[in-house]
């Protein structure tokens, strides 16, 4: 059985390993599909924003129009860092699991999943980067449509000063969130103290 420590941490790592993965399988078929973004054709999504529904669907076709634009400028590079990244998250959740039901060799294990935890913080600090573009792109798209079509009442403040902020903020936060998730698991698991308890354990 595994300590309660290893325990949390080899649940977090499979947690996160999967959701990277599903979350890379998303983008890297946004990627591929760039010039048919189907999934962005609900305006009524922007009801919330503006009552109008001619604002919304120009709303949208300014958000579509600005994703296509900024994937588009570094699509393959985009193609390639979603690639490393799916691989690299699926092969945190894998060895996680492996971990997790191997009776033998978890040291060897730990010591894999450490440095593939820290491949993979690396790879989405790139990714992170990539989306931060993407996100200020067609949110200060966006942005300008709102500025445009001020809010029907007076009290109700224009949100097209604070969608580029906004967004940007967002991105910064989520990969600082993923990536100090993967680097305190690529740490722990790398440590010498966790090596010496799985050996004495196993022994």
């Amino acid at each position: 059985m595994l300590p309660a420590s290893l325990r949390w941490a080899n649940t977090i790592a499979v947690v996160i390993g999967l959701q990277i993965a599903i979350a890379s399988l998303l983008d890297f078929r946004l990627a591929l599909s760039v010039d048919d973004l189907e999934s962005f054709s609900d305006e009524s999504r922007f009801a919330s924003v503006h009552p109008s529904p001619a604002v919304q669907r120009e709303i949208l076709l300014a958000q579509r129009g600005g994703m296509q634009s900024a994937i588009a400028s570094i699509r393959n590079w985009r193609l390639g860092v979603e690639a490393l990244l799916g691989a690299g998250a699926l092969a945190v959740f894998v060895i996680a699991l492996r971990m997790r039901l191997a009776t033998e060799g978890r040291a060897e294990l730990a010591t894999l999943l450490g440095r593939v935890a820290l491949a993979t913080a690396v790879v989405r600090v790139i990714d992170g980067a990539q989306d931060l573009v993407i996100k200020r792109t067609w949110a200060s798209a966006v942005g300008e449509v709102l500025a445009k079509h001020p809010p029907t009442s007076p009290d109700e403040p224009n949100l097209g000063v604070f969608m580029e902020p906004l967004a940007g903020a967002q991105s910064i936060g989520a990969s600082l969130m993923v990536v100090s998730i993967l680097m305190g698991l690529a740490t722990y698991f790398r440590s010498e103290n966790l090596r010496d308890l799985l050996i004495k354990t196993e022994g």
